[in-house]
């Protein structure tokens, strides 16, 4: 049997200097390749195993959307439609998101991303960790 897998493209931002990291799962591309895949083959596809690094970024690998984390605890967004760079946005908050997903918002860097359901930019990706079995 071989097992193919493969995740979505996952970028990270900071907000609230640095105190919050913010992933968002995108397509395209798909990755084949990286450490966490690796990781995931070595460990005899134990996800758990596999996610001993970073576990919200493991769960926006494994589970796609917006995965946003405080390094103790975080919350996942299933959130349909696109992402785009932006000029201008609010500061990104937890709250902020989850009332209002749908518009700019500013990260540490100084990079705007927007969020919009018009097809425009990359799409986020909802379906995260995909096995093909042969």
């Amino acid at each position: 049997m071989d097992i193919t897998a493969s995740v979505p493209n996952v970028i990270e931002k900071t907000a609230k200097n640095k105190k919050l990291r913010v992933y968002i799962a995108l397509i395209p591309p798909i990755v084949t390749h990286d450490d966490f895949l690796d990781e995931l083959k070595r460990n005899g596809f134990n996800i758990s195993d596999a996610c001993r690094y970073d576990k919200a970024l493991c769960y926006a690998k494994v589970f796609g959307g917006v995965v946003i984390s405080n390094d103790k605890s975080f919350i996942h967004v299933h959130l349909e439609g696109f992402v785009y760079e932006g000029n201008k946005g609010e500061q990104f908050s937890p709250c902020s998101f989850t009332e209002n997903p749908y518009a700019c918002y500013a990260f540490d860097d100084g990079s705007v991303i927007c969020f919009t359901k018009e097809k425009r930019g990359k799409f986020i990706d909802n379906i995260g960790l995909r096995l093909i079995v042969r």
